[in-house]
């Protein structure tokens, strides 16, 4: 397994939200004259509805009221209309219409939110927008972007991936009943430009439960400004931007000055948010006898954030300005100019560091193999806003697949913004990666000690035999000394690989990998072994040491040893099941597997004889 990755898979780092959130006053009461309270909706009532089928342009749609679904969600009621006029009569309820403002004698009532899968007409839920109003008023907690993220539902296991459908025919038709009787949320078209079908299929199956269209789709470039925004705009998210590009589209319910409201249903139902809003126009319809769908773009520039995503909808502001997360890419391959990337990425504790493997991901396979006998070297350092940094370096070969540089990247993102220590706003990530179509391998044949037993404080010699994919083996020599102290009667030497070496030490002393700051965190994520190299190791089996701080003490005396040794970890320090007397390492420039020990006897004057 991949030494990061690993390391990555031990970690257990709980994140704690709980900002609180004040009132506000940015829009006026739900008893305004200009909206419509569920209590004076009557049956049969006509109106309008307001949204964008072609470019930029709102046009209006009629809506007849059917019904009040009262306590549709606990405490909320649902407006239940019948929705025509324009393309309706062909499309039904399009994928993107969430938010369409819905006004009846003229005045607000709410936001086109909920339709019926498989509908014959167009029929839809609008949320209320006293509801709206109610909701989303709120003053978004003040911190960095990325602190102020709730969890994904898809995250915490809701939804079904496309990737599983109903094993029979019969349960297939189920499903669709089901679905058909069901009101759910319009579902939102997630438009990407510049991914590979590969990417696109995995965001699909990410993104299955939170009732996001992906369709690959490409960036307007006409520009949209904050003035032009009026309820029934068409408007979008963005997740990335730069050499390809995220966004999810839907339709602005009401503004306020400022102040605007939209999709009448959450986007990721994930509470405090800083996500850039921007414009966005619609391309074409694509009827559909599920869910037809707009197929749009996302205007360049951004308009505003968006500061909170609840039940009822979204809400932000227009002016303000959320910062991104800075991402590049240098792509260097063997006989080919290198190339570069840059992208700036979405700050979302639990969308980043996706997001941040779907863009390398496809870097790398826009130019590159997908997988196959190669060697990759990856280089990810990122940088902290207070200017600590991480930096590690990976190497894999025979295995790569292009994913490897993602899930490496993406976990290390994901480590930091988690971490439970303290506040980690990271300002950019920076990634290398070199592949060769060479497969730079070797294994480790054998270790040869030039004596077996060596006297305290001079030093063991020895020879490693190396033999590399394909080619003849070669011999690498090293040195470690024997400290003068050095316990007992034998020492281990130990000559690994990277992997076999991060698993031991994982055994022999945990408490190197618990770190008890982000300070240590960054430490340990940065000492991690290289795959490209062996390790050489002496070891004391006699007398143990201690983890103290993240760094190991010892060896220590017996006494001491088993005051330690009584708890597993106590007030940050763990002891250790055997200490280190020496390292040393064997650069290899190949990816090496291997693993040999060899016990060397302490030779030592006889008692009233000097040496």
């Amino acid at each position: 397994m991949r030494p990061l990755l690993y390391l990555i898979s031990l970690a257990a780092c709980a994140a704690s939200l709980a900002p609180g959130v004040a009132r506000a006053s940015g829009f006026p009461p739900p008893s305004s004259p200009d909206f419509m309270p569920v209590s004076e909706i009557r049956t049969g009532m006509k109106g309008t509805g307001r949204t964008v089928f072609a470019g930029s342009r709102v046009e209006e749609f009629q809506v007849e009221v059917l019904g009040i679904l009262h306590r549709y969600q606990p405490g909320r009621d649902l407006i239940l209309v019948r929705a025509s006029g324009g393309p309706l009569e062909q499309t039904g309820i399009i994928a993107g219409m969430s938010g369409s403002p819905i006004y009846l004698e003229g005045r607000l009532a709410g936001a086109l939110a909920y339709a019926y899968s498989f509908a014959k007409e167009a029929i839809a839920g609008v949320t209320p927008i006293g509801d709206m109003l109610e909701t989303l008023d709120r003053e978004s907690p003040v911190g960095p972007a990325d602190e102020r993220q709730g969890a994904l539902s898809s995250l915490q296991g809701e939804g079904v991936s496309p990737a599983s459908p109903p094993e029979s025919a019969e349960a297939l038709a189920f499903a669709f009943e089901s679905r058909a009787a069901e009101l759910h949320p319009v579902q939102m078209p997630l438009m990407v430009s510049g991914f590979c079908g590969p990417v696109v299929d995995e965001m699909r199956r990410f993104f299955a439960g939170e009732g996001l269209m992906v369709a690959q789709g490409g960036v307007a470039g006409t520009e949209v400004r904050a003035s032009d925004l009026v309820p029934g705009s068409a408007v979008s998210v963005r997740l990335v931007e730069g050499d390809a590009n995220i966004a999810a589209i839907g339709t602005l319910t009401y503004r306020h000055g400022d102040r605007v409201l939209a999709f009448g249903h959450p986007l990721f139902h994930a509470g405090d948010v800083a996500l850039p809003l921007g414009g966005a126009t619609i391309a074409a319809l694509l009827p559909s006898q599920n869910v037809s769908m707009k197929f749009g773009s996302a205007t360049e520039g951004d308009l505003g954030v968006i500061e909170q995503d609840r039940s009822t909808g979204i809400g932000g502001r227009l002016g303000a300005s959320v910062d991104m997360l800075p991402l590049s890419l240098v792509l260097r391959s063997v006989g080919a100019e290198p190339v570069q990337f840059h992208y700036r990425v979405v700050r979302h504790r639990d969308l980043t560091p996706s997001v941040v493997r779907w863009v390398l991901l496809n870097s790398i396979l826009t130019r590159e193999q997908g997988a196959g006998t190669s060697t990759v070297e990856l280089t990810t350092k990122i940088t902290l806003a207070d200017g600590r940094s991480f930096s590690h370096r990976d190497v894999e070969a025979e295995t790569f697949s292009a994913g490897t540089v993602g899930d490496v990247a993406g976990g290390s993102v994901k480590w930091i913004l988690e971490n439970v220590f303290e506040r980690a706003s990271i300002a950019s990530v920076d990634v290398e990666v070199s592949l060769d179509s060479r497969l730079r391998a070797a294994r480790l044949e054998r270790v040869v000690l030039e004596r077996d037993a060596v006297p305290a404080g001079e030093m063991v010699r020895g020879r490693v035999l190396v033999r590399p994919y394909r080619e003849a083996p070669v011999w690498k020599g090293f040195e470690l000394r024997v400290p003068e102290d050095a316990p007992g009667e034998f020492v281990l030497i130990q000559v690994c690989d990277g992997a076999s070496l991060l698993e031991q030490e994982v055994q022999r002393a945990p408490g190197r990998f618990l770190p008890n700051s982000l300070e240590e965190l960054l430490r340990v994520m940065e000492d991690l072994p290289s795959k490209d190299r062996l390790y050489v190791r002496l070891w004391s089996t006699e007398e143990r040491g201690v983890v103290l701080l993240g760094r190991e003490v010892g060896p220590l005396p017996p006494s001491t040893a088993a005051v330690f040794g009584s708890r597993r970890r106590s007030g940050g320090v763990t002891p250790t099941e055997a200490s280190e007397l020496g390292r040393g390492e064997i650069e290899t420039g190949m990816v090496m597997t291997g693993c040999e020990t060899m016990k060397v006897t302490i030779e030592r004057p006889l008692e009233g004889k000097t040496p």
